[in-house]
């Protein structure tokens, strides 16, 4: 009969154990060592004394207070389980949503690189621009020049003369896309200057970058006794086969496949 408080006080201590995650178990186990001797048959004093009875009150109430603890920090690991799910489920909602977005500025970038390269047009003379020039007659000048440079090209659709920040100085062709190769022109010289400092290069005089549909964007550097002015042009040029360079390209990613 002495064995079953004892088997009690076991019990809710492990019951407080596991509802707690381990947090509240050396708490527990103070009070099992406390109420303990109190319990077997070894305790120094009747169990009917009232300091027992004070005694086993205590530890009664600060078990049951640890019990509604651990039931607290037990809703407190399911709320918070579920708010992470909830987050798990926004996240792969949002990155669904930017994976749709990614895609459609893929296949508009494609649409707009597919028409560029296949509408065929003509060369007039430019028309004279919206935006108010500083020096009209040069610009009108420099206008004229660019525009016989297309005619001469043949491919450029558009040809822009800027300064190394991409401010336009004048232009030629579809002036759609003029201001955006200026700034481009000035992408490109400050990468030429950063390479520069990599590799074992001089002033640089052009850069020349094609696509994967024959679009071809130009750069070429234009100095004079004081200033550099950049001369760009977007064109699609004509295909350049290349048989030696095609099938080293070919070679390379066979290799690579095999890696």
């Amino acid at each position: 009969m002495e064995v079953m408080p004892e088997i009690w006080l076991s019990s809710v201590t492990s019951a407080v154990f596991f509802f707690s995650g381990g947090r509240l178990w050396q708490k527990a186990a103070s009070l099992h060592r406390t109420i303990n001797p109190w319990i077997r048959g070894d305790r120094p004093a009747p169990r009917e004394s009232g300091e027992q009875s004070a005694a086993l009150d205590d530890a009664g109430a600060e078990i049951r207070r640890l019990w509604e603890l651990a039931e607290q920090r037990d809703l407190e690991a399911i709320e918070l389980r579920s708010q992470i799910e909830r987050l798990r489920r926004e996240v792969e909602r949002l990155s669904a949503e930017a994976a749709e977005a990614e895609a459609l500025r893929r296949r508009v970038r494609e649409l707009e690189t597919t028409g560029f390269a296949s509408v065929d047009v003509s060369f007039p003379p430019t028309p004279t621009p919206g935006r108010t020039a500083s020096n009209p007659k040069l610009e009108s000048a420099i206008t004229i020049q660019l525009d016989a440079l297309r005619a001469h090209d043949g491919s450029w659709r558009t040809a822009v003369l800027s300064d190394l920040r991409g401010l336009l100085v004048a232009s030629s062709g579809d002036l759609r896309h003029d201001a955006v190769l200026g700034a481009a022109a000035s992408l490109t010289s400050d990468t030429t200057s950063r390479l520069q400092q990599l590799l074992p290069m001089d002033e640089p005089v052009e850069i020349r970058l094609v696509d994967a549909r024959n679009t071809v964007f130009t750069v070429r550097w234009i100095r004079g006794d004081h200033d550099s002015l950049l001369l760009a042009t977007l064109g699609v040029g004509a295909p350049r086969p290349d048989p030696r360079a095609d099938a080293i390209r070919a070679s390379i990613s066979n290799l690579l496949r095999w890696t």
